[in-house]
């Protein structure tokens, strides 16, 4: 889905994703999407991780 919304004509799909990630592991996991994220699309994300 990520490649394929990078590849349209108005540059994605521009939402948010909610990853599910282990206890403990959540912030790296996002900040590896973030890179792909910015580095395929040129737009820097954000990253919201629950303090809970």
């Amino acid at each position: 889905m990520f490649k394929r919304s990078l590849a349209t004509p108005d540059g994605g799909f521009g939402g948010a994703v909610v990853i599910l990630a282990k206890r403990g592991s959540g912030r790296a996991v996002a900040e590896r999407v973030a890179r792909a994220y910015d580095a395929r699309s040129g737009f820097t994300p954000r990253v919201l991780i629950p303090m809970a």
